[in-house]
């Protein structure tokens, strides 16, 4: 995403939905067996052209064959590398299919884009909590409820205290959260872990703003996203993931 674009915010389902764990997974499984066999199939293809053609520079002494032996050479190396990567993804897959649906709930810490809109968009969060339990992810007490208060829809009358109107959804941010100062919440599940980095949506992306309580529903090798949650008012509105891989 270049700076200055933004993307329009995906639509928020009230609460936490529910999870489809095996289908998106076995699909993210089917595609990268078929790039590995794909990427291996090619590599085995460029390895005998090198040993072929060194062979034949070695009893020719043909120039011609050396550089066909170092573009080959070169394709083998890039060729192995990349099926290794895809055989390691592999195994998180499969690994992932015994493993539970995983939560991880902190604040968000920062929002990130790399390189370019092809890259995605990132999300770093300060993990309060990470794990299969899904009532400990998601539980709000009564200061978790107090940081949540989205003070941007309060209106502050003249002769009166503050009125709260009634939450009304828009596809955009409104200027005053744009401009909102980071606020570093309390955690409320536990002590503050180590930082986790998710790929996001665009429109999620565009969603969350940083300081607020955040829960993430991943895979716990691959990190496949099923959707992320922010905490409004005490309550969770989530976004599902619409990105296979």
């Amino acid at each position: 995403m270049r700076p200055g674009s933004q993307a329009p915010k995906s639509a928020a389902l009230d609460g936490l939905p529910r999870v489809n764990y095996y289908g998106p997974l076995a699909a993210t499984l089917i595609a990268t067996g078929l790039i590995c066999a794909l990427l291996v199939f090619l590599t085995m293809i460029a390895i005998g052209n090198t040993i072929n053609g060194w062979n034949q520079a070695a009893v020719t002494d043909d120039g011609n064959a050396l550089t066909g032996v170092l573009i080959c050479g070169v394709f083998s190396i890039l060729g192995t590398i990349m099926s290794v990567y895809f055989i390691i993804a592999l195994v998180k897959g499969v690994r992932d299919l015994v493993t539970p649906l995983h939560y991880t709930r902190g604040t968000l810490a920062d929002k990130r884009v790399i390189s370019s809109r092809m890259a995605g968009d990132w999300i770093g969060i300060t993990a309060s909590y990470a794990g299969p339990d899904l009532d400990s992810a998601s539980a709000v007490n009564e200061e978790a409820l107090a940081a949540s208060v989205d003070r941007t829809q309060i209106v502050q009358t003249r002769n009166g205290p503050p009125v709260k109107p009634q939450r009304k959804r828009s596809g955009y941010l409104t200027p005053d959260r744009l401009a909102a100062p980071i606020v570093e919440e309390e955690h409320t599940t536990g002590a503050p872990g180590p930082r986790a980095v998710f790929r996001v949506d665009p429109g999620t992306y565009a969603a969350l703003q940083p300081g607020e309580e955040v829960l993430v529903a991943h895979s716990r090798f691959l990190e496949h996203i099923y959707f992320v949650a922010h905490l409004r008012n005490g309550q969770w509105e989530s976004y599902r993931n619409r990105a296979l891989i």
